[in-house]
């Protein structure tokens, strides 16, 4: 083989390598995972970067709120320590990444919903019907936000 056909081969198996590179940043996993370091309230949290992370398709009751301090317990309860699962949505006006998280596979967002410990809240591409059946149970049976001592 000639010294320009050697060339050739060298330079294609350059361009499967690069091209195989990028076909597997194209297809990388869309969640990140991290270590909940502290929780702040019932919808956000910190990770041990110091970074807070808000949690896509809630709006918890703040800490002063009726109910705010039992969302962040039970948000703590649900996290903190623990390794998530992370899908991130962007950011919100506080300068937080906005997300779905999950543990397990289980959407946090949705237990506290059906716990009564917030309103859903519109997300982009996020399963709006499923958070509104969560808030439904937790207001059928007057839980948390609904136990009517709100």
């Amino acid at each position: 083989m000639g010294r320009m056909g050697r060339i050739g081969q060298i330079g294609l198996i350059l361009i499967l390598i690069a091209s195989a590179g990028v076909k597997l940043w194209f297809i990388r996993e869309k969640y990140e995972h991290f270590r909940v370091a502290e929780v702040v309230d019932g919808d956000t949290f910190k990770l041990r970067d110091g970074e807070k992370i808000r949690l896509a398709g809630i709006d918890a009751p703040e800490i002063k709120e009726c109910k705010g301090e039992e969302a962040k317990e039970k948000l703590t309860q649900l996290i903190k320590g623990k390794v998530i699962k992370f899908e991130s949505r962007g950011w919100d006006g506080w300068n937080r990444r906005i997300g779905i998280v999950r543990i397990g596979g289980v959407d946090v967002a949705e237990v506290l919903l059906r716990l009564g410990l917030g309103q859903y809240e519109w997300v982009d591409k996020y399963d709006i019907d499923k958070l509104k059946a969560a808030r439904n149970v937790g207001k059928q049976n007057g839980l948390g936000i609904w136990s009517g001592t709100c």
